[in-house]
């Protein structure tokens, strides 16, 4: 993994939780959910069309970095950046 395979978001780790639930195609099994600072899901699959995969997102208080996007496309535009767009 390198920097470019890391989002940041603003979104609270809570808002993935729910999202992927709510949105997500395939949701995966929680390995760990701390409202506060730690989801950890394994074998997601936002999107249809894309490959599952281990997401984890970890509140750096302001801010959450999410690890598990697809690597190398964290900063391409046409990404979603955010846990409710994720499956669109």
């Amino acid at each position: 993994m390198t920097m470019n395979d890391l989002a940041f978001t603003t979104e609270s780790v809570e808002d993935f939780y729910v999202a992927r639930q709510k949105f997500w195609h395939h949701v995966g099994k929680v390995q760990r959910h701390d409202e506060q600072g730690l989801l950890i899901v394994l074998q997601v699959q936002p999107k249809a069309n894309q490959p599952t995969r281990d997401i984890v997102v970890v509140s750096l208080g302001h801010a959450r970095v999410v690890l598990g996007v697809l690597p190398g496309t964290a900063g391409h535009p046409d990404l979603p950046r955010y846990a409710k767009t994720m499956a669109r």
